[in-house]
Order: structure tokens, then C-alpha cells, then sequence
């Protein structure tokens, strides 16, 4: 048995997007006939056959040609035998089916990679040690299946030269004035990867929900983003659509969330953080257990479960997350309204309040040095000024939220009912840190919540 169903046999604790498979390939060593063995298994419980009805799952035959694996993967390899002890299946071990998976290199197989090397299900290192063995001559060459190692391993095989943190700040302001390293980053983070934001929106006449794809590699940060009516297909298929089959590292939504997706019935902490004192300079969040707030609850959890129904979302490493997968809330105009040095410079209205940071940020530059902040040594392939669309701008402000939870630094605020986040602590303004400890100590010890 190779491929992923053979890991999926022999090892415990397999992440969700492991297992999202239904085929499992099979091939019978040293058959006389191989072909017509490998017509039979289709045959009988194959693709669309009984068994494929009745269990959910098929086998597909396949040949020993079909996984490019090192040549003596038999001596890493276990036996897997069936409950009923009538079939045993010889299974290679979680490396070499990583190297298998490198050889083939589909979009499939770099999800199934990231996943297998954070999760420790396979070892980055011994599937690179694996590489250097003796390989078969239809594998890519050492070079490129080491480049391709160090894109999907976790902070890549080797370390950047001059990861540590060069942080230059101006201690008057509380933001960076260069271009400083997130110190999280290198560990965490895929150096490919995606997350998701979406605004939340209610009308199903005009197209005032989006959703944004914000998408990084070793180079570029880039993004795109698709608009939608709240109608509950149209929903669905945009997001599917956006989200595009890739492994999402987080997603955050315009819309009150807690655990479990369940209705918010009171007024919540998260709120009350951000309306007291700040909500003067920058505006508030609506109570959640308002009517307007009920409805935003309501279209939250539904988005929320579109993407948990319909994406690839990665398992939930942040201390204060409200579901097993990275899901999150986010708030564009506290995200970025605590960035301006000084709200009263930047006159907004209600109705135009995040939009009118928006561009703010993007003219000084702020929301460039926190895309930098977040993924160093990237260049932003697209303008942030260009970027004019009040749902596109929120959407992509969300996907920014998700991006900082990815990468494990930021701040929020709220407690069992919720958490709103906020960007990283350096690149909350002093004045507004400030009110945010001076709320806090009105409320429940831990509802300011710093990553560390």
C-alpha cells in the first residue's frame, strides 16, 4: 500500500488535512501479471464500485512505479494487518511517502506535506537524509527536491542568515520605522502558503460581502479578492472558489464568533474593550446581542462554516482560539485604528471610518511595514493604495488578521465569548495601548491578551 492511505494506516494523531482522500493505492509485489492484478482491484473495489458505496473509500491499483520513493524504502517500511487478519499490507514509512510526494509535487501533495512536517507525523530531516540515498532515476534532481524540501518544511532545512531579530524603533511612536523581523515567523510559518479574510455582509441585491485570498511564497506577498451576495449558494461558491483548493493557515471574519459558533446573547467583553475610551477616537464594534449584532452573528457563523466545510484550514496553534481549525475574528476598523499615531488627525464619519484609515495607513505606508513585519523579506506585489473598494479593503484587512494569527504574533481582546484580534503589539500605538489596560483592568484578569 502506498501513497497516503499507508500512512494513514500506520500512524496516530494524522491532522485532518492528512486524511481528506478517499483513494487508497494498492499494488501486489512481485505479481506475475501485474496489470490484470491491478484491473481486478479496480474492478472489485475500486472507484464507484460496491465496496466504494458502501465503505465511503475504494482502492485503486496502481504499479510499483507509481510512488518514486528511495530504493530501499522495504527496510523503513510496517506491516498493517486487517482486524479480520485476512489481508496484510506492507506499508512505507511517512518519509518516504514524503519523498514520494515531493517527486510528484502536485498542489495535493504540498498540502499533504506541510501538514505531515508540522505536525510530526513525518520528519523533515530524515525525509532529507532520504533524499541524499539512492533514488530512482525517473526522481527530479537532488538540487530541486531540496529546494522544494525547504519550501513546504516548516522555517525551511537551514537557517536564513540574519533571522534574528534586527527591530528598529522609535520609542516615542511604539512603531517600527524600518523593516523589522517578526521573531516568529522562520519557526512557524510555510514558507508558501495562504490565508483567508471575509467581510461579512447581509444584502442579497448587491454584492457587499468578499472574501480575499492573501497568498505569500519565498518572494512575493500577494492577494485576490472576489465580492459576493449574501445568498447562501452564491456564498459558498465564491469562497470555494477564492480559498481555491490551497491549504489556508488561518481565516478571519468581519463578525462576532465564539466557540462553537453559538448564538451571542450578551453584551460581550470583546466589545466592551474596544468601546470604552478607544471608541471615541476610533469608533466601536456593535453589541453583539443587538438586533444589527444578532444578524452579524448569524451571517459570521455561516461564512465560518462554509470554510470549515469547503476549504483546507489548518489546525487552531493560538492560545485563545475558539474551534480546532484557525478561525478568527476580526474588527478592520480597531485593527486599524489603534495603528494611527494620532486619530484626531485622521477625521472619519461613521459610515466611512475604515476606509478613511485605510488609506492613511497605506499612504504612510504603516500596513506595507506590517505585511513586511509579517513576512519578511517578501516584496507586496500589488499596491495597498490601489485597493479602494470599502468590502475589498475590509476583506483584505481580515485576511491580514489571519495572517498575524499564522504567523503566531498579535494582540486581542475578549474572553469565552469571543476574541477580537488585533495586529502585533509593536504596531499598536501607545496611546492606544494604553486604553486598552485601562479597559482591562475594569474587567476579568487575561481579556488583553498578548501573544508571546
Amino acid at each position: 500500500m502506498v501513497g497516503t492511505g499507508a500512512v494513514i494506516a500506520t500512524a496516530k494523531h494524522i491532522p485532518v488535512a492528512m486524511m481528506m482522500t478517499e483513494e487508497i493505492d494498492i499494488y501486489v509485489e512481485d505479481a506475475a501479471d501485474p496489470d490484470w492484478i491491478s484491473d481486478l482491484i479496480d474492478a472489485s473495489i475500486g472507484r464507484y464500485s460496491q465496496f466504494h458505496r458502501t465503505f465511503g473509500y475504494y482502492g485503486d491499483g496502481v504499479s510499483k512505479r507509481t510512488a518514486v520513493m528511495p530504493l530501499d524504502w522495504r527496510q523503513r517500511a510496517t506491516e498493517y494487518t486487517t482486524h479480520d487478519g485476512l489481508a496484510t499490507a506492507l506499508c512505507p514509512s511517512a518519509e518516504d511517502i514524503a519523498i514520494a510526494k515531493l517527486c510528484a509535487w502536485r498542489d495535493k501533495d504540498q498540502v499533504w506535506l506541510r501538514e505531515a512536517f508540522r505536525s510530526g507525523v513525518a520528519k523533515a530531516p530524515e525525509a532529507a537524509k532520504l533524499l541524499h540515498g539512492e533514488l530512482p532515476e525517473i526522481a527530479p534532481a537532488i538540487d530541486e527536491l531540496m529546494r522544494r524540501m525547504n519550501v513546504v518544511a516548516p522555517g525551511g532545512l537551514e537557517p536564513e542568515p540574519g533571522s534574528k531579530s534586527r527591530e528598529a524603533r522609535d520609542s516615542t511612536r511604539g512603531v517600527p520605522t524600518s523593516d523589522p523581523i517578526s521573531p516568529h515567523t522562520d519557526n512557524d510559518l510555510p514558507r508558501v502558503g495562504a490565508v483567508l479574510g471575509v467581510d461579512v455582509g447581509f444584502s442579497t441585491i448587491r454584492r457587499s460581502s468578499a472574501v480575499c485570498r492573501l497568498d505569500w511564497d519565498e518572494e512575493h506577498v500577494t492577494w485576490k479578492t472576489e465580492r459576493f451576495r449574501a445568498l447562501p449558494e452564491e456564498q459558498e461558491i465564491t469562497i470555494a472558489t477564492v480559498a481555491g483548493g490551497k491549504m489556508l493557515e488561518a481565516a478571519a471574519f468581519d463578525g462576532p464568533l465564539r466557540a462553537g459558533f453559538d448564538v451571542i446573547a450578551s453584551h460581550r467583553v470583546a466589545d466592551r474593550m474596544l468601546t470604552r475610551r478607544l471608541g471615541r477616537r476610533i469608533g466601536k464594534p456593535g453589541q453583539a446581542s443587538a438586533p444589527v449584532g444578532k444578524a452579524l452573528n448569524a451571517a459570521a457563523n455561516d461564512s465560518a462554516n462554509v470554510v470549515l466545510r469547503r476549504c483546507q484550514l489548518a489546525t487552531a496553534r493560538h492560545a485563545i482560539g475558539i474551534d480546532p481549525r484557525a478561525i478568527v475574528e476580526a474588527f478592520p476598523s480597531s485593527f486599524l485604528g489603534v495603528m494611527l499615531e494620532d486619530p484626531s488627525l485622521v477625521p472619519a464619519r461613521r459610515a466611512d471610518r475604515s476606509d478613511v484609515f485605510f488609506a492613511d495607513l497605506a499612504a504612510k505606508g504603516t500596513l506595507q511595514r506590517l505585511l513586511r513585519f509579517l513576512l519578511p523579506g517578501r516584496a507586496i506585489t500589488l499596491r495597498l493604495e490601489n485597493v479602494r473598494n470599502h468590502d475589498d479593503r475590509a476583506a483584505l484587512v481580515c485576511a491580514i488578521t489571519a495572517l498575524a494569527i499564522a504567523v503566531g504574533n498579535f494582540t486581542a481582546v475578549g474572553d469565552a465569548n469571543g476574541w477580537i484580534v488585533l495586529p502585533p503589539r509593536s504596531f499598536v500605538q501607545p496611546w492606544a495601548w494604553s486604553d486598552l489596560e485601562s479597559n482591562a483592568r475594569e474587567e476579568r484578569p487575561g481579556c488583553l491578551y498578548q501573544s508571546p
